[in-house]
């Protein structure tokens, strides 16, 4: 079932470039927080948004089916 879902799922950019600097801003401020606290978990988060802002990938924007983000249908305009 899993192997399907992955399938479907088209591996391209689909995260703007806005998104990944607040992904990586967020991801430092959860490792921050969960550096040496009872709330490790928050460090699973913070990997979660680290990689996902690294490859510009979102897998949760993928199973929602969202679609390339607007500024870069702008500058794929200009350049036509």
């Amino acid at each position: 079932m899993i192997f399907k879902v992955i399938k479907m799922i088209n591996f391209k950019k689909n995260i703007s470039r806005r998104d990944k600097m607040i992904r990586f801003f967020l991801s430092l401020v959860l490792l921050a927080l969960g550096h040496g606290g009872e709330i490790y978990w928050l460090n699973f988060l913070a990997l979660l948004l680290l990689t996902s802002g690294y490859f510009e990938f979102c897998f949760l924007y993928a199973l929602l089916k969202r679609r390339q983000p607007a500024e870069n249908s702008k500058n794929a305009a200009k350049t036509k």
